[in-house]
């Protein structure tokens, strides 16, 4: 049985589990975009931005595990890896949509914690936690966990402010989550999800 054990800031990882950060990219709304414009130019807008997110995430030292419809899913053995692969996306999406092509938004999602490396896939509630994180995050925003945060060096915790509270079933206590901020030019500007910090339950 593979189990994992917590000491403040730092997941330590026993019987065959090592440490990753999870790493989720979502086409934000694409199934609108199928119908506005159709189907081919949506197919290859879409294919042209997973290229293109692929190519971010490899380059900041990213392994790519799979690609579900408009969904990229990633692992890093670096948290700080995986948030700069993160801030790159959304920068590089921020400028191409400045054009006069197809505009495409991206959420994205991310947890650090133990998970079993089987055939290239990961397996573990690492997994879980993080698509719950791009799930919750809206377009051109990034997701992460406190476990995330705290396995940040000092530089990329700059970018980092707190967002919202929730429940993951994995650790059976209410996650803090946290924004991270992608625009170089001007300050993290917060959505809050849950008005007076109420909690919002997710399932698995």
């Amino acid at each position: 049985m593979h189990r994992y054990v917590q000491n403040h800031s730092r997941i330590e990882f026993i019987m065959g589990t090592r440490n990753f950060a999870v790493f989720f990219a979502d086409i934000a709304d694409s199934s609108s975009l199928y119908k506005h414009i159709g189907d081919e130019r949506a197919k290859d807008a879409t294919s042209a931005c997973l290229s293109q997110m692929m190519r971010i995430v490899e380059r900041h030292a990213g392994t790519i595990i799979k690609t579900i419809g408009d969904e990229l899913m990633a692992r890093f053995d670096s948290a700080d890896d995986a948030i700069s692969a993160a801030r790159s996306i959304e920068q590089q999406r921020s400028r191409d949509n400045d054009g006069k092509g197809v505009k495409l938004e991206v959420k994205i999602g991310v947890h650090f914690g133990p998970a079993i490396l089987e055939n290239d896939d990961l397996f573990g509630d690492v997994v879980n936690t993080a698509a719950r994180m791009v799930s919750i995050a809206k377009a051109e925003q990034i997701v992460v966990t406190h476990e995330t945060v705290a396995a940040l060096s000092f530089v990329n915790r700059a970018h980092v402010q707190p967002f919202d509270y929730v429940k993951v079933k994995a650790f059976d206590k209410d996650v803090q989550l946290y924004l991270v901020n992608w625009r170089e030019y001007d300050s993290l500007t917060v959505t809050v999800l849950s008005p007076d910090r109420h909690v919002a339950n997710i399932r698995n």
